[in-house]
């Protein structure tokens, strides 16, 4: 095993560890919060604002009604303008979106989960779309290579007109 592969190895059994000991349940998980931040979102405890301005019960996390400043009480609703909704996507790539965009009869994230309390049924397609992308990420490294192993070439001619002259 390589050296880069380790690093990767120890990163995973890094967050394995802190999923396994610091965070709720998937039972527990809030939604809208990603894996790395379930930490700070702990139902027996007081919530604090990610900016630190506020402390709030935690049954104002998800409330529908925007305490925060920065919005990070209500990660699963469109009740802050700031406010981010975590899209796990799992199968494919996860990221943010707008909170703006949660339950708005769009399905943004690949995987639904922003239209839980809507009237839109979304289809999972993650595992689909996570497919194509990773397909065409390794036809475009092929491209990358061949481009590559063609500038190659045209190097190695290079060198050998000069030393002809």
């Amino acid at each position: 095993m390589g050296y880069q592969s380790n690093g990767a190895l120890i990163f995973l059994q890094g967050i394995l560890f802190f999923a396994l000991n610091f965070m709720p349940n998937s039972a527990e998980q809030i939604r809208g919060v990603s894996i790395t931040n379930q930490g700070f979102y702990n139902p027996s405890q007081e919530f604090t604002c990610l900016d630190g301005s506020l402390t709030l019960p935690f049954s104002s996390v998800n409330d529908d009604y925007c305490d925060c400043p920065d919005g990070s009480d209500e990660p699963g609703t469109s009740a802050c303008p700031e406010g981010k909704f975590h899209c796990t996507n799992s199968g494919h790539r996860s990221k943010d979106i707008q909170s703006s965009r949660v339950n708005d009869g769009i399905c943004d994230c690949c995987d639904g989960s922003d239209e839980y309390d809507s009237s839109v049924a979304c289809f999972n397609d993650c595992k689909e779309q996570g497919k194509a992308s990773r397909e065409e990420n390794k036809r475009q490294k092929e491209l990358q290579l061949e481009g590559y192993k063609i500038r190659e070439d045209y190097a190695r001619k290079g060198k050998e007109k000069k030393t002809e002259q």
